[in-house]
């Protein structure tokens, strides 16, 4: 049979069949160090080679592409042809997996490509961290950044092992609370957004100390001098 024939077959055969459909779950967009399945769904048949997924229009198992040194490690890919379906896993995702999806199929030609995100927390450090304070309150304040939508506020007694609570607000400043008059304190603030807080980035801190409450330092920063009660 001619090559022009055997062309038009195929041709024909991906028409009448269908082209190839990539599915994605549980998204097209995740946050990072989740996983994620996606299904290339054809025409079953036994008689066909393993389908190739691509990304960014790279065949996974090429020379070229990054997967290739990972399957069996972080990605894996299964192929029931059979069944007309063959499922690429990826484990831990990351932004490096942000990009256009699709599989090939022999003789039955390549699916449209689908769109992929991977949302990963900002890499942004906190800075000018400055603290207005009170006897028991310290209005924390410092500088934001577009890639993040959070804000995590903690704070310690200088020299202690152990952060407070966090305390989330959706920009600058966050208010603490409840401290104690005269005393150091340090306090850190960590960007985030929907997909967390990353653990491997420098924490922005600073310290501050809280006002004193002892009524002759409160007159001494008043202008007053504290006079000593005297007996007639």
């Amino acid at each position: 049979m001619a090559g022009t024939d055997l062309l038009l077959i195929s041709l024909v055969f991906a028409v009448v069949n269908g082209a190839p459909v990539i599915e994605i779950e549980p998204s097209n967009s995740v946050n990072w160090e989740t996983s994620v399945t996606i299904t290339c769904k054809y025409t079953a048949a036994d008689d066909i080679w393993d389908p190739d997924f691509t990304h960014n229009n790279v065949a996974i198992t090429g020379t070229e592409s990054p997967y290739k040194e990972e399957m069996g490690v972080r990605t894996s890919v299964v192929h029931a042809t059979g069944e007309g379906m063959s499922t690429w896993v990826i484990n831990n995702v990351r932004a490096t997996d942000t990009g256009d999806i699709g599989c090939m199929v022999a003789r039955q030609g390549s699916s449209p490509s689908v769109s992929f995100s991977v949302l990963e927390p900002p890499t942004y450090t906190v800075t000018n961290i400055a603290a207005d304070t009170d006897y028991t309150i310290a209005v924390v304040s410092f500088d934001t950044s577009d890639d993040a939508t959070v804000y995590k506020c903690e704070y310690k007694t200088e020299g202690e092992g152990v952060w407070s609570e966090a305390q989330e607000v959706v920009t600058s400043p966050c208010t603490l609370s409840d401290l104690t008059p005269a005393t150091t304190y340090t306090v850190r603030v960590t960007a985030g957004n929907d997909a967390g807080y990353r653990g491997d980035v420098t924490v922005g801190e600073a310290s501050f100390t809280t006002e004193d409450n002892l009524v002759c330092n409160r007159n001494q920063k008043s202008g007053y001098t504290a006079v000593k009660e005297q007996t007639v």
